[in-house]
């Protein structure tokens, strides 16, 4: 099983319930209101005609990873308090992260897909989504382009994610998992100060190299608060822009 059928086996399941998906046995496709823009098959995962998958070049073969039948009992569990698909993305090492996210760029000009990018914590690290915000419910693709080759960043690269929005509290999600995985599932937490958790961060493994991680944004209703997590994104291609983008729910 690569990793491409892992994820088709284990998430088709919870993502088919999301109007922006359509999931087959052999086929994941997420959509924007103009179609399709993410397609990811057995071997290959499309962004409009560029291949992913390819981006993701690992430095070893090895496969350690946790049961499918694991983590798709740990979704059904969250099911009931699934909101949408938030984000599908690669992470991956390159040089020169402003000469790659260019090629990016070039590639997708004449469609209607648009390149954001968000501030990322680490110097070393560019955070990209790509995507059509004019719905603020539909996907995005993030794009994470790491300069950095330390310890830290080989243990997450090169990966796959999935990022899903949940009505769960980070508590509530914590106690589900620890059921299935343990108290060290979650590696990496996103704490707003004064707020609170809004992302949090798993490695269910690795085949032949690629990571895949999962994240859940925990979007628990909160007293006179009309989203869980709001994030400012620049244009890529516009100066000077700002618009704001939800990643939560009301």
């Amino acid at each position: 099983m690569n990793i491409n059928e892992y994820i088709l086996k284990t998430f088709n399941p919870l993502l088919s319930q999301s109007k922006f998906t359509s999931t087959f046995s052999d086929s994941l496709a997420v959509k924007t209101t103009n179609g399709v823009f993410v397609e990811i098959t057995k071997d290959k995962v499309l962004l409009a005609n560029i291949n992913l998958l390819k981006k993701l070049v690992p430095n070893t073969t090895k496969t350690d990873i946790l049961e499918s039948q694991k983590i798709r009992a740990f979704l059904k569990e969250i099911n009931p308090f699934f909101i949408r698909l938030n984000h599908v993305g690669i992470s991956y090492y390159c040089e020169n992260p402003l000469q790659e996210i260019e090629v990016y760029k070039n590639i997708l000009k004449n469609t209607k897909l648009k390149i954001y990018q968000e501030q990322s914590e680490s110097t070393d690290e560019k955070w990209y989504f790509i995507g059509n915000k004019t719905n603020y419910e539909t996907p995005l693709c993030e794009i994470v382009l790491n300069s950095a080759t330390n310890d830290w960043y080989k243990d997450w690269l090169p990966a796959f994610q999935i990022d899903i929005d949940t009505s769960l509290s980070m508590e509530e999600i914590e106690k589900i998992s620890e059921k299935y995985f343990g108290n060290n599932f979650w590696k990496w937490k996103l704490d707003i100060p004064n707020y609170g958790v809004v992302l949090a961060m798993a490695i269910i493994g690795q085949i032949n190299g690629i990571k895949l991680t999962f994240a859940g944004t925990p979007c628990k209703q909160r007293i006179n608060s009309f989203a869980c997590f709001w994030v400012s994104l620049t244009p890529f291609n516009i100066t000077y822009s700002i618009i704001t983008i939800r990643l939560g729910w009301p």
